[in-house]
């Protein structure tokens, strides 16, 4: 029996941010979608090619900005 390889698309308006160590194996293996409103499939598909470099004190000032503003 064969095993099909199984995606989740993650919805949300901005841009998601991954752990370093994971962006490796996301960038080989995922690609970015874009969808019509209500319709569950594709209407592209393209593999990940821009990706920007964050360290963790662009992370914890994100953050507690957001914490400030709630």
């Amino acid at each position: 029996m064969a095993v099909t390889k199984k995606y989740a698309r993650i919805e949300h308006y901005g841009k998601l941010l991954v752990p370093f160590h994971l962006l490796e194996k996301i960038v080989a293996e995922g690609y970015m979608v874009e969808t019509s409103y209500g319709d569950k499939g594709f209407t592209s598909i393209e593999q990940i090619t821009k990706i920007e470099i964050h360290d963790q004190d662009d992370v914890k000032m994100a953050l507690a900005e957001k914490k400030l503003k709630d």
